[in-house]
């Protein structure tokens, strides 16, 4: 009979650890609900919503595009942009007008070397030359020689100078135009300008044809501008 009944107990022993085991997880799972519901509580509703109502934080490094104003021109430009392009601009029109001032400034020199040639010296070279003719006939015929030579050699002057004088006006008014900022009529009757060729020698536009005189400044040209600035 012992024997029996301690069958008995060990079949019995497993339903009691499964009845066991069943109640601990019933209140685990109770703590977990009852505990969650008292945090939320406490805590509040602000809590559960403080990340869904944060505003958004823009970083301070993001460049913020403004309008800049580039001879006639407006471009919507991060500032940073806008002033590194107008300073490289406004260096490069001084360059320019420096350049163009250095010239006006060799032109007048040549002129007025024209105008008021070394004075002696050529008559000194003359009478030294006629000295050394003796004879009356060939010493006329050397004079009337000269005279022909001094004249030919004063139309080149006068034609020399005419084409300085030329320089001079085109220069002048060139460099009016780069301080003005007036860009009209650049490439009138040479099938327009050419923007992405550049600049000429001294910061001129060049047409589509070629042509180089224009004595327009290539930043002075809305178009150019455009294309400058779109390139960088």
């Amino acid at each position: 009979m012992s024997k029996m009944k301690s069958k008995k107990k060990d079949s019995s022993f497993p339903i009691f650890n499964q009845k066991l085991l069943l109640i601990l997880l019933f209140i685990i799972g109770a703590f977990y609900l009852l505990g969650k519901n008292n945090i939320n509580s406490i805590l509040g509703t602000n809590y559960q919503n403080s990340f869904k109502s944060q505003p958004t934080i823009i970083p301070t490094d993001t460049p913020t595009p403004i309008e800049c104003i580039i001879g006639n021109s407006t471009f919507t430009l991060p500032n940073d942009s806008c002033q590194s392009i107008k300073k490289t601009i406004d260096d490069q029109r001084q360059k320019d007008s420096d350049k163009v001032t250095q010239l006006l400034h060799n032109l007048y020199v040549q002129i007025q070397n024209l105008n008021n040639p070394p004075s002696g010296s050529l008559s000194a070279n003359i009478n030294s030359y006629l000295d050394t003719i003796q004879n009356y006939s060939d010493k006329m015929n050397a004079i009337r020689n000269l005279a022909t030579i001094l004249g030919n050699k004063l139309k080149q002057n006068e034609e020399y100078k005419a084409q300085l004088e030329k320089q001079w006006a085109f220069y002048q008014n060139y460099y009016n135009h780069i301080q003005s900022g007036v860009g009209n009529g650049a490439c009138s009757g040479h099938d327009g300008v050419d923007c992405p060729a550049g600049r000429g020698n001294i910061g001129q536009v060049i047409c589509n044809d070629g042509w180089d005189q224009s004595s327009v400044y290539y930043f002075n040209v809305k178009e150019c501008v455009s294309y400058y600035v779109n390139s960088q």
